[in-house]
């Protein structure tokens, strides 16, 4: 077999493992805006901040889930969902207008220092302590508390989105082993029968350049985040909808026909002939699934490079 030869199989799986990809990360988008995983996200990050396990440690978490400020931001329809995001100008003021009984233009640091006690009155409370710090912090600017506010809700949400993005890894882990067990799409047998037919090999090659010039869905800039109403809503759901339809219905099939993915009586007979087959079917899912979990972008941008690479080596006569 020639580099070359070898070259068209790489891309070929590239391809696979694209489509592939492309399936788990739109059910994974349709997913994590169904539960709004993001506001979920977001929920539970301010929660850890604003949270003590001293005294009376949940008032200023309730008053600032409650606060019109952020009620406000909260997306309406059948059911109430939270933003999936929040400025740091709007956390600061939500926590200003909190600190001050909405009256912040007349209030001073000396003020607000009685308000953080007064909400935490445990001297032990971290978040307390925390709170006057950046009051401290501040000398006697009010513009100054802002900013320590803005600078500590950047940080805690720079580690939040860290969080997040595991989730979605683990998530897009777990789809991909459910797709690889659904579509049968074991690594090594999608592998053999690409090796076994040149003329297969090229065929998907040829739809993998195609699908570079022209995606048939969109790969990156894929956002899981609720829009702001529920017509918009309604309406991103629909797009997912037909996203997955048209990937399974026309990407999927393509695979299928090609590389033989899907389940058969002859693959099935095949699956339980012996535990061998089991253990290599079970660890070429397994490894589908990993490449599954390195998301869609990862995939799309390496099939471009690798189908410029190969549109600028000549033809083998």
């Amino acid at each position: 077999m020639s580099g070359l030869d070898i070259f068209g199989i790489i891309i070929a799986m590239v391809f696979v493992y694209l489509l592939l990809s492309l399936l788990a990360t739109t059910i994974n988008e349709w997913l994590m805006m169904i539960l709004n995983a993001r506001g979920a996200n977001l929920r539970v990050a301010i929660q850890t901040m604003l949270r003590d396990d001293k005294g009376n440690g949940e008032a200023l978490k309730y008053l600032f889930f409650q606060n019109p400020l952020f009620k406000k931001l909260s997306i309406e329809g059948k059911l109430r969902r939270d933003p999936s995001y929040l400025s740091n100008a709007m956390f600061t003021q939500i926590i200003i207008d909190i600190l001050t009984d909405g009256k912040n233009y007349k209030k001073s640091l000396e003020e607000i220092t009685f308000k953080i006690e007064e909400l935490f009155p445990d001297t032990d409370s971290e978040t307390r302590r925390l709170l006057l710090s950046l009051v401290t912090n501040s000398g006697s600017s009010i513009d100054k508390f802002k900013e320590e506010l803005e600078n500590w809700y950047a940080e805690v949400m720079n580690r939040a989105s860290g969080w997040y993005q595991r989730k979605i890894k683990y998530a897009l882990l777990m789809i991909g082993l459910g797709i690889s067990i659904t579509f049968n799409a074991d690594t090594f047998r999608i592998a053999a029968v690409l090796a076994q037919d040149k003329s297969i090999t090229e065929a998907i090659v040829q739809q993998a350049t195609n699908f570079v010039l022209n995606p048939s869905v969109q790969v990156e800039g894929r956002d899981s985040s609720v829009p702001k109403n529920d017509s918009l809503y309604q309406q991103k759901l629909s797009n997912l909808n037909q996203d997955i339809g048209q990937l399974v219905s026309q990407d999927m099939s393509m695979l299928n026909t090609f590389v033989g993915m899907g389940w058969t009586a002859g693959s099935w007979e095949t699956f339980i002939s012996s535990p061998y087959q089991i253990f290599k079917a079970l660890l070429g899912w397994f490894i589908t699934a990993i490449a599954i979990s390195f998301g869609a972008p990862f995939w799309f941008d390496l099939l471009k490079k690798m189908v410029n690479v190969r549109g600028s080596v000549p033809a083998k006569k």
